[in-house]
């Protein structure tokens, strides 16, 4: 089996949820003996060395980098075309037309794409089975952010939330199959895209590997949040519990520990 494989950034190494994810698709696709091709963007220097890493494990990987600060700015171009700007954030020259080559030239069988800004690179391609994992819908993300932004962010906010809804309804409808992370997202999903049925998909846990190594090594009452500290939803997360219940924690329990355990806090 050939499959083409898009994601946000590069899916090595497992350091952060959506690598976590993307990084396990892959080891299932080697798992079958299928050939494999990637396409994602660099963000920063030392994921090209991580791309190499995948290469050396015979994945072919189209990587090119990316410059956050100038993609930001690049996006604004979504305000000239009126779509959504997530998705000139994530548009790159190079990678596009990696995709158009390995499509024209070795069709693959399966086309798999993490998070629908990437559907942007095969949304013409109508031949192999295509596979969209929303995970989330990200137009939600942005519409909670307009609840709780100043005016002009606002107003950015939810014009992102209505013009990437618009979209993920397109992929939805347009890909074969949609995935979602949890019964919740497919409840949100059912209310904004009622056209097309996802299915649950969960994150999983190697339950071999993540053993605990006995009982007198644990910490009854310490709590642990492990994420990237550095992405709002997740900063909100910890905000809101340590305000809504760890008073309520600590009241029972005096000794309680809360960490929060993650990278760019």
């Amino acid at each position: 089996m050939k499959v083409l494989f898009l994601c946000q950034r590069v899916p090595y190494p497992p350091d952060r949820g959506d690598r976590i994810t993307t990084y396990h698709f892959l080891q299932h696709f080697l798992a079958r003996d299928a050939s494999i091709r990637v396409g994602c963007l660099a963000e920063e220097q030392k994921d090209l060395t991580a791309a190499a890493e995948l290469v050396s494990r015979s994945i072919e990987v189209c990587s090119p980098r990316m410059h956050p600060a100038l993609s930001r700015l690049g996006s604004l171009r979504g305000l000239l075309t009126g779509e959504p700007l997530s998705l000139p954030y994530f548009r790159n020259r190079a990678l596009a037309h990696a995709v158009r080559t390995w499509l024209r030239d070795d069709p693959p069988d399966l086309v798999y794409v993490y998070s629908s800004s990437m559907a942007q690179y095969v949304v013409e391609h109508r031949t192999a089975v295509r596979v969209m994992q929303f995970a989330e819908l990200d137009s939600d993300k942005w519409r909670q952010y307009a609840k709780n932004s100043g005016l002009v962010s606002r107003w950015i906010y939810a014009r992102e939330a209505r013009l990437l809804l618009e979209y993920e309804r397109q992929i939805a409808v347009e890909f074969d199959v949609s995935f979602v992370v949890s019964p919740v997202e497919k409840s949100l999903f059912a209310e904004q895209i009622p056209e097309v049925e996802p299915v649950v998909l969960p994150n999983g846990v190697d339950v071999d590997k993540f053993q605990s190594v006995g009982d007198e090594s644990r910490d009854p009452h310490t709590l642990i949040f492990t994420g990237v500290m550095d992405y709002r939803p997740n900063a909100d997360g910890v905000l809101w519990f340590t305000e809504c219940c760890w008073p309520t924690v600590r009241s029972r329990f005096p000794d309680a520990r809360f960490l929060v355990v993650g990278s760019r806090p």
